[in-house]
């Protein structure tokens, strides 16, 4: 569930509610749209580096997809869905594109759709651990306690990249993993 996945991106860049730097430098993006207090500053910061056309590519494709996380956290998805879009036209094989994507489609109740996108960033990076744990809370949400719990335990037993955000999706599958088993 991106709701979720945001909060633990908020983990990943702990320390970021602190105010925006006069300067804007390409981490900021990602940076500043996770955290509440900054969510507004990071969106304008990513659109003043998007608009500056400096960044091509891939580049701008992360801009683009922080750009949309932080629309999704700010709740405007009609935003967060055009910056999607125009990211994977760009990058198609960029997982976090397809990961937004499907929390997008997610929160606007289409669950098909958003089971799909977190499959293709799975395709895309099969040790993209927040992918796994997302599909389970969708999973869950349909009623499919096997298919959450087989993606919750995929979320534990993937080794991902190390990044900050892997340790927190493994922490809040095993936290899921133990509810769905006090449910029983």
């Amino acid at each position: 569930m991106r709701g979720a996945f945001l909060a633990g991106l908020i983990f990943l860049f702990a320390g970021a509610a602190s105010p925006a730097p006069a300067a804007d430098a390409y981490g900021d993006c990602s940076k500043y749209v996770t955290d509440d207090n900054t969510v507004k500053q990071g969106i304008a910061i990513c659109g003043r580096l998007i608009a500056s056309g400096k960044h091509k590519g891939l580049d701008l494709s992360r801009l683009l997809s922080n750009r949309a996380a932080g629309y999704i956290k700010d709740k405007n998805l009609d935003r967060a869905l055009a910056d999607v879009d125009r990211a994977l036209s760009i990058s198609p094989d960029y997982a976090f594109g397809h990961s937004h994507r499907g929390e997008v489609l997610r929160l606007r109740g289409d669950f098909d759709g958003a089971v799909t996108a977190y499959n293709t960033a799975i395709r895309l990076d099969p040790s993209f651990i927040v992918a796994y744990y997302d599909r389970a809370g969708v999973h869950l949400k349909r009623g499919d306690r096997q298919k959450a719990r087989a993606d919750y335990q995929a979320t534990l037993d993937l080794k991902g990249q190390g990044r900050p955000i892997d340790v927190w999706a493994k922490d809040a599958a095993r936290k899921a993993l133990e509810s769905m088993a006090k449910e029983n």
